[in-house]
């Protein structure tokens, strides 16, 4: 069975909800792995722009030979020699090694090539953008919720602390008689004491619906600025570790350890 060690309404802080946009927006920008993506496909289409550049000038290499059918390579050994011996070995082999420099159209399909990978460029580049638009929108949206949600964690807590004080002072009041002649009169009526109880209700409701809210806020800012560990860890370090009853019954294994092995 597990228990945890904090109270259901927990307000759970990730991110600190008065951090400056600013500072989340580079955050952002330096863990979202799609903005990586798109940066490496810039990176890539700049590549691409610098080999259609170099193309004319690098040379592509041919292995040919000169015999037919289709100049295939051949390679063998002839044995020649005087009257009826061959005393003479020779190796022979027809290879040609020919290295070829290509222009496209005299040059104008290389111009138009380098051309069109700019074009991929621009694509890539305003793809990027897009991203960094994209993410720039969830951040700040994320970011007003929880602003927003910070504010109201705190009136539905000033409201709950309301009407424990209202109940409590109600309850107080049935205690309570004045007398009026002969005739002992309550303070406070029961049916203030009962709209309190329903005041209190409401307020409890609303107390856990904003700190679900808020939660939900922080998880969505924290997501969004691509799970940043690193920001959790210097700005909220973890605190010493709280002892744990690991004690179980006698027919369930330690704590640590696997299950009993299966027997027949």
């Amino acid at each position: 069975v597990v228990e945890p060690l904090e109270h259901d309404h927990a307000q759970v802080t990730l991110i600190d909800p008065g951090r400056e946009l600013d500072d989340l927006m580079a955050v952002a920008l330096t863990n979202r792995p799609e903005l990586a993506s798109k940066k490496g496909q810039v990176a890539a289409a700049e590549v691409e722009i610098r080999q259609e550049k170099a193309r004319p000038f690098i040379p592509a290499f041919a292995i040919n030979g000169f015999q037919s059918p289709f100049e295939m390579l051949q390679a063998g050994i002839f044995g020649i020699g005087p009257n009826s011996s061959l005393n003479q070995w020779r190796g022979r082999v027809d290879v040609s090694l020919q290295p070829i420099w290509r222009l496209s159209n005299v040059g104008i399909g290389n111009l138009a090539a380098i051309k069109r990978q700019r074009g991929m460029e621009s694509l890539s580049i305003i793809d990027w953008f897009g991203t960094q638009d994209m993410v720039a929108e969830e951040i700040t949206q994320a970011h007003a919720r929880l602003q927003s949600a910070a504010v109201r964690v705190v009136q539905a807590d000033r409201a709950l602390r309301t009407g424990i004080i209202t109940l409590n002072g109600a309850v107080e009041g049935l205690e309570q008689t004045s007398r009026f002649g002969d005739v002992l009169v309550l303070v406070g009526r029961p049916q203030e004491a009962v709209y309190a109880l329903q005041l209190l209700q409401r307020a409890f409701d609303e107390y856990f619906v904003t700190v679900s809210d808020y939660n939900r806020s922080q998880f969505e800012l924290f997501r969004a600025l691509g799970y940043p560990a690193g920001e959790v860890a210097l700005v909220h370090p973890p605190g010493e570790v709280s002892p744990v009853d690991t004690s179980r019954p006698s027919y369930l294994p330690p704590v640590g350890e696997g299950p009993p092995p299966a027997t027949r």
